[in-house]
């Protein structure tokens, strides 16, 4: 599948999902490494040379926000990854270690089958639109599984990202608030 399916992911990618297990039905799919339909990538997330595209997997899920009385302060977030076709299967899911690995690596994503994890960490963000999450750069700390999968991950991105940010309101202190949010994460390999 070429990066068009970038495109018409767009027009199902929902600010608020109120049923996630009914409207996530996508998953991974090959993408084609010179497609132009990425060229607006900013260059800080860009990923460095020596690296390509691998595959693309539509998340859907929840940011996780605590209010310390001040201000929301980000917990963890929490998602099911599906395939940008029209088939939409549910390959996987994006969670957070309970603390950084021994390199950094703290949010994860995995494949049901065949398994594979990539853990990563974050390199650069940048905020494309000001009532969504930011576009982000993430690099892998550790890897396992199969490689025709994540298992050989070296970089991801999060781009097209809708919702998920913390409530302008405040609220008193230990309220937690779970923010619905989607994206497309894109996962590279090194090239051979």
């Amino acid at each position: 599948m070429i990066l068009c399916e970038l495109c018409e992911a767009q027009l199902w990618l929902p600010l608020f999902v109120p049923e996630l297990s009914t409207f996530a039905s996508a998953g991974r799919e090959l993408i084609h490494h010179k497609s132009p339909h990425l060229s607006s990538i900013p260059k800080q997330i860009k990923v460095p040379s020596g690296n390509k595209r691998h595959i693309a997997l539509l998340g859907v899920g929840l940011q996780n926000y605590v209010s310390n009385g001040s201000t929301w302060v980000f917990q963890n977030a929490t998602a099911d990854l599906y395939t940008l076709s029209k088939e939409k299967k549910l390959v996987g899911k994006h969670f957070f270690l309970p603390k950084p690995d021994i390199y950094g690596g703290q949010p994860s994503w995995s494949t049901f089958h065949p398994k594979s994890l990539v853990t990563a960490k974050t390199l650069e963000s940048v905020t494309i639109d000001p009532n969504s999450i930011t576009w982000t750069l993430f690099q892998a700390t550790t890897e396992h599984g199969s490689k025709k999968e994540l298992g050989a991950v070296t970089y991801l991105q999060r781009i097209k990202t809708k919702g998920g940010l913390a409530p302008a309101a405040l609220s008193r202190s230990g309220v937690s608030v779970a923010v619905p949010y989607s994206t497309i994460y894109i996962y590279y390999v090194k090239k051979h």
